[in-house]
């Protein structure tokens, strides 16, 4: 009771804080003009940077993030300009301004939910781990360690606790299984490492049944596909590629896992950790999992190609082409298409982001497209 009121007190003082910045009371309670609000937004900003470069991972920092990278993205980008639209709308019609501005942000929203775009959008950003994915399955060399980024690859269902539902961000815990009985079939019995914080918005003060870190969840569900117990690595304060990233490097450090790793990523952001992860001394095998170009609706792009082979008749490339025809529902807008076009864009802001905090490893060498495949047994 005590702490609500001091909350209460506290959230009043802000008000009046803010109240008075924006309202100028001498000049009869009107808003102070549009030059000082922007001067004042602009400080607002630059302390948010400062902050962010300062402390980057604490909650307030990565909510005030979201909020200020919201208008970079295709829905906010639209939403701003529907915003600033309505200031051109009068009794007497509507402005040309406004008028630009309603068809900017149409446009916007059309070209990024069409699911020719976004697919095309997501095959780009994963072409690498499409090479990578193809190397995975292939791989024959016994590595001591795999690492799952496993940050919200599950959640919680509320009216059972402790029962979990898989996300469509799931398939990095199936692929990680695969991994270690891959790696088993080869000799070898690696230590298999779950990176994963506590899940965002719950309070984790005071751990219950309902808060649990999301590494203790993703762990009882890798015992129940096949990985001994003994061979799980919990670590609880990964929260995104960077501090998962220092976090094994802490335990490379004390020798408790090998400096080459399998790292098991979501396909989207393969490449960046795969950087992340180089910048601090990690050399790392991608093992990337839940491609968006394979989404429902995505139109399919793998295509082996055969070519005659002196010992068998085998494939010998992997290649990137068209398989079908495109469909008169390739050009109609759906939301899937915009939440696959915005999961891209927000890669891509996040790269920017790493790049300008200086967090990712230059000269990574890229995944080669996958050639020479054996001739089968």
């Amino acid at each position: 009771m005590f702490l609500n009121i001091i909350q209460l007190i506290l959230l009043g003082l802000l008000v009046y804080i803010v109240w008075n910045v924006l309202v100028d009371r001498k000049a009869g309670d009107k808003v102070k003009p549009r030059a000082y609000l922007a001067w004042v937004g602009a400080f607002i900003i630059l302390i948010f940077i400062l902050v962010a470069f300062v402390s980057p991972f604490t909650s307030s920092v990565v909510d005030f993030g979201a909020l200020f990278t919201f208008p970079l993205k295709p829905l906010g980008l639209s939403l701003f300009l529907l915003f600033l639209a309505l200031g051109g709308v009068q009794k007497g019609g509507i402005t040309k301004e406004a008028t630009n501005y309603l068809w900017s942000a149409f446009l916007i929203l059309v070209f990024f939910s069409q699911p020719l775009v976004a697919s095309w959008l997501a095959q780009q950003g994963e072409l690498e781990a499409l090479n990578a994915a193809q190397l995975a399955a292939r791989r024959n060399e016994p590595v001591g360690a795999i690492v799952l980024l496993g940050q919200s690859a599950t959640q919680l269902n509320l009216l059972e606790p402790r029962q979990l539902q898989l996300t469509d961000t799931s398939a990095r815990i199936l692929q990680t299984a695969e991994e270690y009985l891959r790696q088993r079939a080869l000799g070898s019995d690696p230590i298999v490492v779950v990176s994963a914080g506590a899940r965002l918005g719950f309070n984790t003060a005071t751990p219950t049944e309902v808060n649990l870190v999301e590494a203790r969840d993703i762990g009882r569900l890798l015992v129940r596909l096949g990985v001994p117990r003994e061979r799980i690595l919990l670590e609880p304060s990964g929260s995104d590629f960077r501090t998962s990233a220092l976090a094994v490097k802490s335990l490379v450090a004390r020798g408790e896992l090998p400096d080459r790793v399998i790292l098991v990523t979501p396909a989207l952001g393969m490449q960046r950790a795969r950087q992340t992860f180089a910048l601090l001394g990690i050399d790392t095998i991608p093992s990337p999992a839940g491609f968006l170009s394979f989404q429902s609706g995505a139109i399919p792009k793998i295509l082996v190609d055969v070519f005659p082979n002196p010992t068998c008749k085998d494939v010998s490339t992997i290649t990137i082409r068209d398989l079908r025809q495109l469909r008169v529902a390739d050009f109609i807008s759906n939301a899937d298409s915009l939440f696959i076009s915005t999961r891209v864009v927000n890669e891509f802001w996040t790269s920017v982001y790493y790049l300008l905090r200086g967090w990712l490893a230059s000269g990574v060498e890229p995944i080669q497209q996958v050639r020479n495949l054996p001739c089968p047994s």
